[in-house]
Order: C-alpha cells, then structure tokens, then sequence
C-alpha cells in the first residue's frame, strides 16, 4: 500500500484495485474499486482488539477533507474506547429486529407460510389496503385503542369492517403462534354491531319480468349491430347474442355467485344428472364482500340441482360457443372475466331496477327456496353457507310472501 498524503489531484490518478494510505492522518486511507473510490478509517478495536476498517463514504459523494475530518472524528472516539464498526452493526441489528417485528414483514415471510395460497392472496390485499397506517410499525406497538378508533371511523359498512378486522385477528394470532407477538389485543377490539335483520334485497315477480324483458331489449339491440361490444355473436339463430342473459338466468335459478360463474367449467356440469359442481376454492365478488380467484367462498365443494331453465340455457350457450375450459370466457382476454359491471348497470337503467346488484340474484334464489319451506340445513348446503346463522336471514323475508308465493311453481 502507497503511503502519500491524499489530495483531489492523486486521487483522479488512482489505478484500480490500488490503496493508497494518507500520510497525514493515521488510519485513512482510499482505496479504489471497480467503478469507484471509497475512504476508510483502519482502527484496533478498543473492544476486541482486532483491526478493523470503518467506511467513511465514496469519492463524488464527499470530498477529501471531509474525508479526513470523519477519520480525525472516529479516531477520537476510538481513543475514547468506542469502537465505530461495533457501533454501527448494533444500530443496524436494532433496526433490522425492528423491521422484523412490523406487520409487513411477517405478512411476507411467517404469515405467508402458514397462509394457504388462495387465501394468503385475498387477506394480504385486505391487510395491506386496510391496515397501511400499521404496515411499518412494530406489531407490539398496534394498540386496541388506535384500532377501535379506526373502526368507528370507517365509512364501511359493520358488516364490511368487521370482515376487516377479522383478517387482522387471523394474522395476530399467527403471529402470537410464531413468537412475533407475546399477546394479541384482538380481544379488546370489539366487532361492530349489524343489522342481523336487514332485509334482504331480493327480485319479485315483476321485477324479474322487468329484467327478463331488459335482457331480450338488450339481445334485439345487439342482434341490429347496436353493441360495439359483441364478439360472441356469430349467428343470427344463436339463442344469446353474449354472456349475460344466461348468466342471469344460472344466478336466479342456481344461486351462484357471480365469481362462481365467472370460474364455471364445463366439466362441472353433469347435464345426464341434472347437477352442477361448484368447487370450493375461493371465490371472487366484490358485491358480496370477498375477493379470491377461483371456486366458492366458503371453500366448500358443493352440488346444485340443475333447474330446467338453467338446463336450457346452458345446453343453448354450449352448443354455440363450444368450450373444453371455462362455460364463459371474456371475449378481450379469453380468459376468465374480471367483471361485468359496464353491462350489469346499463342493463338496469333499461330494466328499470333499482339496488340491484348482480348479487340480489343469488339473494332471490335464496329467498324462494325459504317461502317454499325448504328446511334450512338443505338451503344452506344449496347455497354453500358456512355458517347456518346466514342461511337463518332467508327466513325473515315471509312478510312478502305474498308477493312471491308462487314464483317458483312451474
């Protein structure tokens, strides 16, 4: 190693992979890199008593003389019996503990390893979009009364925040499981109050008339090219001109969800039995309140008999968009359908309808099946529920029973 005192003009000179040590104050020194010229401080640890070199910062960055008055500096403190390279990797061990502990990071590490897959993907996006205020501090450090205030200031509804906060409960008694937490203070976060008797927003008589007609409206407009968005009709004599119709039509009559129908594969329709399969992997609908990729909510494999219109409908659509995959596909992609809101909302300004979402259809579905007296254990597997408590609330609609008494008499 060179020995000259280090200046702007000795430094330009400097070859690579050359040191070069400053004659005027011991233990600074440069050396240079591939692309660069870093100082440093060569020192025997106070502590260890072992050398060491401290980096002072790269050339361009700072110049010489700052350099060495930060040398002049950690000499001193060396002298004082401190050691700087010690310090500084117990600063960074502090901080990476710290790091360690907040929400995002055991989201993305021990919290996705006990997560499954499809699950982990849906509460992530909740945790992070809900949650961001806590994402970066340390989980010890989330109290109960920071989150209830959260709550009460939601503007979601009850039923949407607590939906929430149960993801966060999920996630801190994980993370209690894990030893990243001593105690969740979930306990002392108290779930809003909901409407258990809401009532349930479901399709009349009429109001299904109105739909129907909207639909075949909308199907004569399209069949007089008045659709700037109609890649599925090939055929003037094909029964729909695209997806909507008989989707409508699977969700008064079979009870999906619209993310079930969205995930509908041929090979989950047994037409010689007259039933559907519904897969139950996680389902995507918004409206509902949940989001996943593919299958049902619940996570609950499920049987549906296949009513005669949905029979109908299907065979119709089948044997004009012939498919081995997916019954709908998006005519842009292909692929599976994000949504079909654009669709859903100009159908119901023609239709006339109002609070209609495309869920009201599953609720109607639901709805029948109480005011015919099924028992509720049969409802709720048709409906893949979880909880019986949720079925139960089809049972509050028989104030209008005689509206929709006889709906579904064929």
């Amino acid at each position: 190693m060179a020995s000259k005192k280090l200046t702007e003009s000795i430094l330009k000179k400097i070859a690579p992979d050359e040191e070069i040590r400053d004659t005027e104050t011991k233990g600074f020194f440069a050396r240079r890199r591939s692309t660069k010229t870093v100082f440093y401080y060569s020192y025997i640890s106070p502590i260890s008593g072992k050398r060491r070199n401290a980096t002072l910062g790269t050339y361009g960055n700072i110049t010489v003389d700052q350099a060495r008055t930060a040398a002049k500096k950690l000499a001193a403190d060396v002298i004082s019996g401190i050691d700087p390279v010690h310090i500084k990797q117990e600063t960074q061990a502090k901080y990476k503990s710290a790091t360690q502990k907040t929400l995002d990071y055991f989201i993305d590490h021990d919290y996705k390893e006990l997560t499954p897959g499809k699950q982990f993907g849906s509460a992530t996006k909740t945790l992070r979009r809900e949650f961001k205020k806590y994402l970066h501090i340390d989980m010890n450090d989330i109290d109960a009364a920071s989150l209830n205030k959260w709550k009460l200031a939601h503007k979601r509804k009850p039923s949407s925040v607590n939906r929430y906060l149960n993801e966060l409960r999920g996630a801190m008694t994980k993370a209690v499981q894990t030893g990243y937490l001593t105690k969740t203070i979930m306990p002392e976060v108290k779930p809003l109050k909901e409407d258990k008797k809401k009532r349930i927003r479901f399709l009349t008589e009429q109001e299904e008339e109105q739909l129907m007609i909207a639909l075949d409206d909308r199907q004569t407009y399209q069949r007089h090219g008045g659709n700037n968005y109609n890649s599925y009709y090939t055929d003037a004599d094909a029964e729909f001109t695209d997806y909507l119709k008989p989707m409508v039509i699977i969700g008064i009559y079979c009870g999906l969800r619209k993310g079930e129908i969205f995930n509908l594969q041929v090979k989950d329709i047994d037409f010689s039995n007259h039933r559907l399969f519904i897969e139950g992997e996680g389902v995507d609908d918004m409206e509902a309140g949940y989001k996943s990729t593919t299958g049902t909510k619940s996570a609950q494999t499920r049987t549906i008999p296949l009513h005669q219109k949905v029979d109908e409908a299907l065979r119709a659509w089948l044997d004009d968009h012939p498919s081995d995959d997916l019954v709908f596909a998006s005519p842009k992609t292909g692929g599976r359908f994000d949504n079909i809101k654009t669709a859903w909302n100009n159908l119901m300004t023609q239709a006339e309808l109002n609070n209609v979402v495309f869920h009201t259809l599953r609720h109607t579905f639901g709805t029948r099946l109480a005011l015919k007296r099924v028992d509720l254990e049969t409802i709720r597997d048709l409906m893949g529920h979880e909880s019986i408590e949720t079925t139960q609330k089809y049972l509050q609609t028989n104030d209008d029973i005689t509206v929709i008494q006889h709906l579904y008499q064929e």
